[in-house]
């Protein structure tokens, strides 16, 4: 099973969220991607906000566990951080990183991730186990419609294909 981080960065008074735009897909999310064969998805989130921000983080807590409804996502664990050290920066996968205001990000900010921020900022004490519902086929041929270039640039980019310029 292919598993997935994400890693959630607020400002102290949590009022503001790290987000970075993609250059594979040019939309705004949280940082996050892949966990490697033998790695943790501690290890991973870590990995993974390093590259795609230029910080040193450390996990301050899980969020949420969240499974697949279908084959178009992947079993995502996601993780809210705090900077340890180093400056934002983009990186090969990343067009721009820059923090957002909680109830402004951008209009072309990815929707499952304002879900997964909408948990985070609930601040439970325990984790969250949910499916993602919001990854349907009928989400995704809305998609097809209404930005087909995203959407070919997300499938070259799962088929190993990535336009990273």
């Amino acid at each position: 099973m292919k598993k997935a981080i994400i890693g959630i960065i607020f400002t102290s008074n949590r009022q503001e969220v790290l987000c970075i735009k993609r250059r594979d897909v040019p939309i705004w999310a949280f940082p996050g991607g892949g966990v490697d064969i033998g790695e943790s998805p501690e290890d991973a989130v870590i990995r993974e906000v390093f590259e795609e921000t230029g910080l040193k983080a450390e996990i301050d807590r899980k969020v949420g566990v969240y499974t697949p409804i279908n084959r178009l996502s992947h079993h995502t664990e996601v993780f809210e951080c705090s900077p340890l050290s180093g400056k934002l920066k983009t990186g090969t996968e990343t067009l721009d990183v820059q923090y957002w205001p909680v109830n402004a990000l951008p209009n072309d900010f990815f929707y499952i991730h304002r879900e997964w921020l909408a948990d985070a900022l609930e601040n439970r004490a325990c984790i969250l186990n949910k499916p993602i519902s919001g990854v349907t086929y009928w989400n995704l041929l809305k998609h097809i419609v209404h930005h087909p270039l995203w959407v070919a640039r997300l499938i070259l980019s799962r088929c190993g294909f990535p336009i990273n310029s």
